[in-house]
């Protein structure tokens, strides 16, 4: 039996995103700082419509309670963390 069943919620975003990384890693090639490809990723997410937000600062709550917290170097339309 075929079946085509639908992707688990968030994944195409996860290819989307691996694909801007890739187009801004190749375009530019190696040997830069690390904020020239972090911008030009922001760049190429932007670019499809997608919210992108640098060294954004999360907190982590468990049971109602704040855990812990730390700095997502890339957070993409408030779901995947890079």
């Amino acid at each position: 039996m075929n079946r085509i069943e639908e992707a688990p919620k968030g994944y195409d975003l996860c290819g989307q995103a691996i694909g801007a990384a890739m187009k801004g890693h190749s375009t530019l090639g190696p040997g830069f700082l690390e904020s020239v490809y972090q911008s030009a990723l922001i760049w190429e997410l932007r670019k499809l419509g997608l919210k992108a937000d640098a060294e954004r600062p999360i907190t982590v709550r468990y049971d109602g309670q704040v855990v812990g917290a730390f700095t997502a170097y890339l957070l993409v339309n408030e779901r995947i963390s890079f």
